[in-house]
């Protein structure tokens, strides 16, 4: 990016420009009005993962299908976790469950997408990969971004900036 529209950028954002390892400058933002999501590929577009199941050239019947299957995995989901005690004592005593978005954080695809107003567990999946075999994240070494550009993705008011 221009050296010139980058500070430009930095300076409508309203933020604190700061000075991270190995030379890279990082915006931090005092607002909770700002909501970062880190990726670690540079997706064309920012989308739920169910959403990027549904290929172009897919039939109407073919979406349905991949969203049916989904909701029902949810559901299923759900009737599994109902199981463990703590559940259904959470949403009589305390509050309301969204089981999607447990779903989601449990590896189902959803319609719903992970945003953080902190801007460093952005910039953590960004930069780092989840091994399912240790159950843990592992940053993604230098051959790793070479072959992947990782992406965090600012949203303001309605309008995404991309760096």
């Amino acid at each position: 990016m221009d050296y010139v529209l980058e500070q430009s950028l930095m300076m409508r954002t309203e933020g604190t420009v700061i000075q991270m390892p190995y030379g890279l400058h990082i915006i931090t933002f005092p607002s909770k009005g700002h909501l970062f999501r880190g990726e670690i590929q540079n997706y064309h577009k920012s989308i739920p993962s169910l959403n990027r199941m549904l290929k172009d050239g897919m039939s109407n019947k073919e979406k349905e299908l991949i969203r049916v299957i989904a909701h029902l995995r949810k559901r299923q989901f759900g009737r599994l976790i109902w199981k463990i005690n703590v559940v259904p004592y959470w949403e009589a005593e305390i509050s309301d469950i969204n089981f999607d978005a447990l779903a989601q954080h449990y590896g189902l695809a959803t319609h719903l997408m992970d945003l953080t107003n902190d801007f460093k567990a952005a910039l953590f999946f960004a930069t780092c990969k989840y091994v399912p075999e240790t159950d843990s994240y592992r940053p993604l070494t230098q051959g790793g971004r070479q072959k992947r550009r990782c992406a965090i993705r600012i949203y303001l008011s309605h309008t995404r900036l991309d760096y």
